[in-house]
């Protein structure tokens, strides 16, 4: 099993010993970001830890990221016991929400089945071990103060969003429910992967009420993305953080993981949540973030100018067979040769008459390239006078078919003129050779003298 790890070694004495830094804080404060964080070792419960903070132009810490987590940790490493922190459900009972309403949950790191959401429970801490509680209120921890120094207001972006065919919108996501299948949570979640979606996961009472009434089949219990993590919290598939709760009564039961009850359902008898079981067979819901639609470009037509026209370069209909390996004669324009009449005189004013092109028709040229020989026929005058001069392919196979028709023909005769005169091969293989043929003057005749004389 591979796991990742962290290497050491001593420090070098020649570096110089660098303290916190304290940039823009007050006394007790130090900086990390845009923020001063100060360390309070007196216990106190939640809210006189809060107002304590208060005093000091602070609020009880929130935690955006795992970051701001780790400096945290590194800055109560050595006190030991619970630190409280702002996150807290004394609004609504399982909604948790930073004590400074315009800090949105984006990170959590719930310890080993946590938040339990026992009696009197609420104000979030966090364990010795970093990990976070959700404790009793009343309960006396020491805490950590945060100055915001630069405030980072998140803004939302003007933006057309929409959702596809047959998922409902909802803040922002799309929302697509199978309540009428049946699946366990590893198959329901694969299958929203498919859709490049999750499994749901629900932030707050409003979306946990959109849920109830996007469920086609109340009678069916829903997956959620809710799992067991690795240490024992739970947390979402898609990464969002876990930040409220809707367990039902005396839920989650396997609070040891010995039923390995590792997955979370919405049961549709309570509408709230439930641990079970992943292989049970349940419906489910997908969702994903609406798709930007980005709006389409203005487009400003552009009135071409107007440009003379090219010199029309013109190819004939040759024969392909007259050029091996793909190649193409190549035809240019001659120049024209142009003829000017002269000026005809009328009275006192001079007109001069149209002027009339001369065509000088070319020579054919043969070029040899690569071992192939190609016609490059020059053409002068209008280029789109129509020349008949070239073979097309129907005239290229019209020659082969009569020469076909030629040889066939004579073969027939051929084999009609043996029969008629009974020729046979014995006959030819017994003609006799002609040699030393000469003319007698005297008798004006021919004597042939055979070779087998």
């Amino acid at each position: 099993m591979k796991q990742s790890y962290i290497c050491q070694t001593l420090r070098s004495p020649s570096l110089p010993n660098v303290g916190p830094n304290t940039s823009g804080c007050s006394n007790g404060y130090q900086r990390f970001a845009g923020s001063c964080y100060g360390l309070k070792t007196t216990k106190r419960n939640w809210a006189d830890a809060q107002t304590q903070c208060q005093s000091e132009g602070a609020n009880l810490v929130s935690i955006a990221n795992v970051y701001e987590q780790s400096f945290v940790s590194l800055l109560v490493f050595e006190n030991n016991g619970h630190i409280w922190t702002g996150l807290n459900d004394k609004q609504k009972a399982g909604n948790y929400q930073w004590i400074v309403n315009s800090d949105r949950v984006t990170y959590t790191n719930w310890g080993y089945n946590e938040p339990s959401k026992k009696d009197g429970e609420g104000c979030v801490s966090m364990r010795v071990n970093n990990k976070w509680d959700d404790s009793r209120c009343n309960a006396s921890f020491t805490y950590v103060c945060e100055i915001v120094v630069t405030s980072q207001v998140l803004t939302t972006p003007a933006t057309v969003a929409t959702c596809q065919k047959r998922w409902t919108p909802f803040n922002g996501r799309c929302y697509r429910e199978y309540s009428n299948r049946n699946a366990s949570w590893s198959a329901a979640n694969t299958r929203c992967k498919r859709s490049r979606s999750d499994l749901v996961s629900i932030h707050n009472a409003d979306e946990d009420t959109f849920i109830s009434s996007l469920i086609t089949n109340s009678a069916k219990d829903i997956w959620l993305g809710l799992q067991r993590a690795q240490n024992g919290g739970y947390q979402y598939s898609d990464g969002t953080p876990t930040n409220y709760m809707n367990w039902d009564v005396n839920e989650p039961t396997d609070v040891n993981n010995k039923s390995r009850q590792n997955c979370v359902a919405r049961i549709a008898a309570s509408q709230r949540w439930n641990d079970l079981t992943c292989s049970f067979k349940k419906g489910y819901i997908c969702v994903k973030l609406m798709a930007l639609k980005t709006p389409a470009p203005n487009v400003i037509p552009i009135t071409p100018k107007r440009q003379t026209p090219a010199p029309v370069t013109k190819q004939h209909n040759v024969p392909r067979t007259l050029f091996p390996n793909n190649l193409t004669p190549t035809v240019t324009a001659a120049p024209v040769k142009q003829t000017t009449k002269k000026a005809a005189t009328q009275g006192n004013v001079q007109t001069n008459a149209p002027v009339t092109p001369v065509v000088t028709p070319a020579p054919t040229q043969f070029t040899r390239q690569n071992g192939a020989i190609t016609q490059a026929r020059q053409i002068q005058g209008n280029p789109n006078t129509n020349d008949s001069s070239g073979l097309s392919d129907g005239g290229v196979a019209g020659i082969v078919i009569t020469v076909l028709l030629i040889v066939l023909v004579g073969m027939l005769a051929f084999g009609f003129m043996a029969k008629r005169n009974k020729w046979t091969f014995a006959s030819v293989r017994g003609a006799v050779g002609f040699e030393n043929a000469l003319y007698n003057n005297g008798d004006q005749a021919l004597t042939v003298q055979s070779s087998d004389a």
